[in-house]
């Protein structure tokens, strides 16, 4: 994995402070190099790879291969696994552990919270770009954190770029609302160059219905429901292809963006602000992305 002048920089100021402290919160905005930066921290601290891990209470597969692609040398697991961890760790002389989406399954009584008690004798880096920091202040977790930052780095398309820019509209009830088709509609002024448009369904019925009622609007479009593979992204689109997803696409997942028109998130009477960051949002971040039109919550990506 080829590493980026920002992502050695965060990964030795990682491990600097790992000098003082044994616990380290590392926040950097979404598809800003977290994975490069963890890739550099083990690099710096010449971490054997019997004592260097990876976690996360996420249990996506798609995570996992993603993160063993990227981190070879590391040992990784994801919530479905975490009990192979807990008996590794305990036999390793102070690991290295980086917790990557540290707010998932992060209050008391979940995943990740109920493992910290057995880590006592290991050092933690707690990466995110959405922190819930009333765990961390006053170091309610752990005690002795230091707190790193990595700066948005040149080229970085923000959400706050994407807001200012008018690419941040207002997602709507695609599926079973009265107005689900007129919502739709008004996709169409969006659309041009053939593109790739992923939508965010409902579960169960509505995921169905929801790609009935595109194709009662797009009728020369292409239409993909819950593929597992992506790579198809990579490759220019002869006409709009409309991919469907359900509770794919979050947090750490990187796609290809080249041929991305349109992302759509579901739509929530009470969306929670770091759902929708970590969701496709976040996934239209990053560089050579804006370009991209998201449809989400306008109110909590500012």
């Amino acid at each position: 994995m080829e590493l980026f002048p920002n992502q050695l920089e965060f990964g030795k100021r990682i491990v600097q402070a790992l000098v003082t402290h044994r616990n380290v919160l590392a926040f950097a905005h979404t598809q800003c190099g977290k994975t490069g930066s963890m890739l550099a921290a083990f690099q710096y601290d010449h971490t054997p790879i019997h004592k260097a891990f990876v976690i996360t209470g996420l249990s996506s597969t798609d995570w996992l291969v993603q993160t063993k692609t990227r981190i070879p040398f590391a040992r990784i697991f994801h919530r479905n696994t975490l009990h192979h961890f807990i008996k590794i760790i305990q036999t390793i002389h102070n690991p290295l552990v980086f917790i990557d989406e540290c707010h998932i399954a992060f209050k008391p009584g979940q995943a990740i919270w109920d493992i910290l008690p057995l880590l006592s004798h290991a050092r933690i880096v707690f990466v995110s770009a959405t922190p819930d920091l009333k765990f961390f202040k006053p170091h309610r977790v752990r005690p002795g954190f230091a707190i790193r930052v990595m700066p948005d780095p040149p080229g970085y398309v923000s959400l706050n770029y994407l807001s200012q820019s008018g690419h941040i509209l207002q997602c709507k009830n695609i599926s079973d609302s009265p107005d689900a088709i007129l919502n739709i509609k008004e996709i169409i002024p969006y659309l041009s160059t053939p593109a790739y448009h992923i939508i965010r369904t409902p579960k169960d019925a509505l995921h169905q219905l929801t790609i009935h009622n595109f194709k009662s609007v797009f009728k020369q479009a292409h239409f993909v429901s819950l593929p597992t593979d992506l790579s198809f992204l990579s490759l220019k689109p002869l006409k709009h292809t409309f991919v469907f997803i359900k509770d794919t696409l979050r947090c750490a997942i990187t796609i290809p963006k080249p041929f991305i028109g349109i992302l759509y998130e579901r739509f929530t009477r009470y969306p929670n602000k770091s759902s929708v960051i970590q969701g496709l949002a976040g996934r239209a971040t990053g560089f050579n992305s804006s370009h991209i039109l998201v449809f989400s919550f306008p109110n909590l990506l500012r």
